[in-house]
């Protein structure tokens, strides 16, 4: 049983482990990866997405991207779909997205 766990945490944790080696990541690209994706004109070309392969409460984070480009957004990523399933409060993507001086932006939402 214990073996079990510990592969299981091995699993999460390397799931969701930062990588740069090569065109795909398992982690949090910065924010000056992410700039190429956030050009905007209006409110309405922006949407929410994961930065990462988890969900904010396990190691991604919400961010806001413009919409014509989540395809090659999520493209970055080589998620194995291994994530706790450890909940956030407030939850991941209950935030708002809006476009300021020509980026996407993602505002938290507050409790």
């Amino acid at each position: 049983m214990k073996r079990s766990i510990a592969l299981l945490s091995f699993v999460v944790i390397a799931g969701c482990s930062s990588s740069n080696n090569n065109s795909t990541n398992k982690g949090v690209l910065s924010d000056t990866e992410t700039l190429p994706y956030k050009n905007c004109a209006v409110d309405s070309d922006c949407i929410y997405t994961t930065n990462g392969c988890c969900d904010c409460a396990n190691g991604g984070e919400d961010i806001a991207i413009n919409k014509s480009k989540l395809s090659d957004f999520e493209a970055l990523f080589n998620c194995s779909g291994a994530c706790t399933m450890i909940g956030a409060v407030p939850p991941c993507g209950s935030g708002t997205v809006s476009c300021q001086s020509g980026l996407c932006v993602y505002t938290k939402a507050t409790e």
